[in-house]
């Protein structure tokens, strides 16, 4: 016989979200409705329960700030240069694929990463693959090996800034600074894509 457990906050939470969207979607906030969506939210969570995630990581609140700030200089840098090139009066672009091996092994680090390079205009992850860890974007004016080596080490100080915040110390430790990247980047073969 299985033993009752007294409901957690996160069993509270999902089945209290689905109610008050479902309130939102009726257009109509009492309690019947209230009730209705958090019986359907119930219903729902039973018949397509959600696999368990295994969150491991930490959370560094003095790297949250250094990982915001930064983010949103890039976010201001990217933006600028982008309506540089709109208001370019003879727009030439020459875009490349380049693939980016990551360094950390967490499902996290790559899922905020990919988050974070897809935020910043100018950089779109086309391609994401967990086995091997590697990431494949679409960088906007990329057309010679400089401004693909500079889009290939923002994607890594991306991660970094990102294991900084999340990872666990031994996975933060993993990925080298950017500094490190002139290595990996002097052997590229960027090919013609």
């Amino acid at each position: 016989m299985k033993r009752w457990h007294r409901p957690t906050l996160l069993q509270f939470i999902t089945a209290f979200v689905p109610a008050l969207v479902w309130m939102m979607l009726w257009g109509q906030y009492d309690l019947a409705t209230f009730l209705s969506g958090l019986i359907f939210g119930t219903v729902l969570a039973i018949v397509f329960p959600l696999p368990r995630l295994q969150l491991v990581g930490t959370f560094r609140p003095h790297w949250f700030v250094v990982f915001v700030a930064m983010t949103l200089w890039d976010l201001c840098r990217a933006s600028a240069q982008i309506a540089v090139l709109c208001l370019k009066p003879r727009l030439e672009l020459h875009n490349s694929v380049i693939e980016i091996p990551l360094h950390s092994r967490t499902d996290l680090v790559m899922t905020h990463t990919v988050l974070l390079i897809n935020l910043v205009p100018g950089t779109v992850v086309v391609e994401a693959s967990p086995s091997t860890r590697v990431l494949h974007l679409h960088v906007l004016n990329a057309g010679d090996d400089q401004s693909r080596v500079r889009a290939y080490r923002r994607a890594l100080e991306n991660e970094r800034r990102v294991a900084r915040v999340f990872a666990p110390r031994e996975e933060y430790l993993k990925v080298p600074e950017w500094k490190a990247f002139a290595e990996e980047t002097t052997y590229l073969d960027w090919g013609s894509r």
